[in-house]
């Protein structure tokens, strides 16, 4: 709902987010959502008991529109 409305109302070309890899359900929906891995800091945040990696994701304009039938 967030992604069609950046897209749709706010006109975005481009999308991103950050997730972090100990959320490995929230990175599954951003997959299916069409969202792509684009890069990886590793060790960038403490959880309290170990360093995780920040993952860099993000969907174009273009993609979003192959998902959705527009193209």
């Amino acid at each position: 709902m967030t992604r069609d409305f950046a897209f749709e109302k706010l006109n975005l070309h481009r999308l991103e987010l950050d997730v972090y890899s100990f959320n490995s359900r929230a990175e599954k929906v951003y997959l299916a959502a069409g969202f792509k891995r684009e890069g990886v800091l590793r060790d960038a945040v403490w959880n309290g008991k170990e360093y995780a990696n920040d993952i860099l994701m993000a969907i174009l304009e273009d993609e979003w529109k192959q998902i959705k039938g527009i193209i």
